[in-house]
């Protein structure tokens, strides 16, 4: 549902309202509220009578006002997007610290190949990622989920999916942020290279429902992944530190024999008269054996991890119960 969109903060409110108490409206339909992040976008903060409305143009200021709003209204949700999907995207280089978004194109200098700006053509990341942790937790801490949308790479996904879940651990919840990508058919892409290339070629790409089989596997290591880093920060276990880094490992294995099995079965399918439904077989068996020992892997031990996580929120939850009985 548009929010937000050519709507200053209190004409927003009364547009929500209406609607929750339109009797039209399912009483349980989910209503999420959606703005528009990119700075062409602003939204009108009338909030404070003392002071004069101000256009929001900045994205993070945009996500925190979202956020503010939604605690207001008692959304339980929110969804952050943009409209011009070729020119913005969620997270990339927006600082010399963060790593770049493959559709990001950039001027370097000639002699030590710095980078010095982006090029025209080139896609404008709208948060680093401090400003997206920082999101994180203001969702977090205001009981939303905040659903991020935007052009985001298969790459970007485990880190997100990875910290979040860590950040989120140390304060014993589960993340705020979930993302919800429109591009799912570019992600999830059977075309190989097309990093990089015209957001259209990618979205129009065929859909492999075995690579979407893929990456859930992924999607669950990552979860893993954050809290073993957060058991691993309380109890300095080297077993679980030797279990993070081999799944690292083993999700890389995993990553390199699948470009191998997709350039194999491009090839079959552009010469099947030939050889190449021989190579696309032990590609595909390589794979296979590698990707089952990996996803076993991450089978045997998510419960065992998720428990274990529980079982110390619980245990620190029962001593400041206990702190705060004795103080008492």
């Amino acid at each position: 549902m548009g929010m937000w969109l050519c709507l200053d903060a209190l004409s927003a409110r009364i547009v929500y309202r209406e609607l929750l108490s339109n009797p039209h409206i399912a009483k349980r339909m989910l209503l999420m509220p959606i703005g528009i992040i990119e700075p062409w976008n602003a939204f009108v903060d009338n909030r404070n009578s003392d002071k004069t409305p101000r256009a929001i143009i900045d994205p993070f200021e945009k996500i925190k006002f979202m956020i503010e709003e939604a605690q207001v209204l008692g959304m339980p949700s929110l969804l952050t997007d943009t409209r011009h999907k070729e020119t913005w995207v969620l997270l990339g280089r927006k600082t010399d610290q963060d790593e770049p978004h493959p559709r990001e194109e950039f001027i370097r200098d000639p002699v030590t190949q710095a980078i010095l700006s982006h090029t025209e053509k080139s896609a404008i990341p709208l948060l680093n990622w401090e400003e997206f942790m920082a999101c994180e937790r203001l969702a977090r801490a205001a009981g939303i989920l905040l659903g991020q949308a935007g052009s985001v790479e298969t790459f970007q996904l485990f880190r997100i999916i990875s910290e979040t879940t860590y950040d989120a651990a140390r304060e014993h919840k589960n993340p705020a942020t979930a993302i919800w990508t429109a591009e799912t058919e570019r992600v999830l892409s059977t075309r190989n290279n097309t990093l990089g290339v015209s957001l259209q070629s990618q979205r129009s790409a065929m859909v492999s429902p075995f690579l979407a089989v893929i990456n859930r596997g992924f999607e669950s290591h990552a979860k893993l992944d954050g809290w073993l880093h957060y058991l691993d920060d309380q109890t300095k276990d080297g077993n679980l530190s030797a279990l993070r880094e081999r799944l690292q490992k083993e999700r890389q294995q995993v990553s390199t024999q699948l470009q191998q099995l997709l350039e194999a079965g491009n090839k079959w399918r552009q010469r099947p008269e030939d050889d190449a439904r021989i190579d696309y077989q032990v590609a595909w068996d390589q794979f296979y054996k590698t990707y089952y020992q990996y996803h076993q892997l991450i089978k045997n031990n998510f419960a065992r991890i998720r428990d274990a996580v529980e079982k110390r929120w619980a245990t620190h939850k029962t001593k400041v119960s206990s702190t705060v009985l004795q103080e008492e």
